[in-house]
């Protein structure tokens, strides 16, 4: 197998719904590492998971995020999953290694180095999807579940959002970002709690999103947008990729 399996994780060492469904997709457990924020957090997760490599890496997504892209080899293959994925539901009925390695294959054919799948947990949606599985294009990756190269000398720099700014540096560099849309994912986007949600609200979401797009004005635009789990009263501004950059 030509891949190793991050998993982030912060103050969820009760229970990693993401390891539940590896274990269920036989995943070898030598190809999943834990990344905790601290010693603390590293004892407590220790307790209930000791059989699984677990890393002390830095407190914060961003932070996160860039130490594990430093703790691998460049180029080597990484599928970066969030800790509370309870199911990723292959609509063809494939096992998770079966179509990991297909994605894997088709990032090498295309000459990309970032494949996300569809931000939805709507399996009807992806099972009405039509055409080829996978897809290169101008496409935002959403962080719950990447497939990456590794490149170490990418850095992330926002706070949240840091997929999309993810997105945005390999679609620069390579034309092009992956989509499989045969899968569907079960898992509660903005769920309080776990490394990518904590500390993370109104204000904190508009700030990084105002940045991003200032950072890539000729990909992407704001559109506003209500998420009951940021403001149950406010629209709050939803990052959007043009389908063509702007000719400036």
């Amino acid at each position: 197998m030509n891949y190793q399996i991050a998993i982030p994780t912060y103050k969820r060492s009760n229970s990693i719904q993401t390891l539940n469904f590896l274990k269920k997709e036989n995943v070898p457990i030598f190809l999943i590492t834990l990344f905790v924020a601290d010693q603390d957090e590293y004892d407590k997760y220790y307790e209930k998971y000791s059989e699984y490599k677990i890393v002390i890496g830095i407190k914060g997504i961003r932070n996160q995020r860039n130490f594990i892209n430093n703790y691998y080899e460049e180029n080597e293959y990484i599928i970066s999953m969030d800790d509370d994925i309870s199911d990723l539901i292959n609509v063809k009925e494939m096992q998770f290694n079966q179509w990991i390695c297909e994605a894997i294959e088709f990032m090498k054919s295309k000459n990309i180095g970032l494949l996300g799948v569809s931000p939805v947990t709507n399996i009807h949606w992806t099972k009405s999807r039509k055409g080829d599985s996978f897809k290169a294009g101008r496409y935002l990756a959403v962080g719950v579940f990447q497939i990456y190269k590794v490149r170490k000398y990418y850095t992330l720099t926002l706070e949240y959002m840091e997929d999309y700014e993810r997105s945005m540096l390999y679609l620069n560099e390579d034309g092009a970002v992956g989509r499989y849309d045969a899968v569907c994912i079960k898992t509660k986007f903005w769920k309080s709690g776990g490394c990518c949600a904590s500390g993370r609200d109104a204000n904190t979401h508009s700030v990084c999103a105002y940045k991003l797009v200032n950072m890539f004005p000729n990909d992407l635009f704001i559109n506003m947008k209500k998420i009951n789990q940021l403001s149950k009263t406010d629209l709050v501004p939803n990052v959007r990729m043009r389908r063509k950059p702007l000719i400036l």
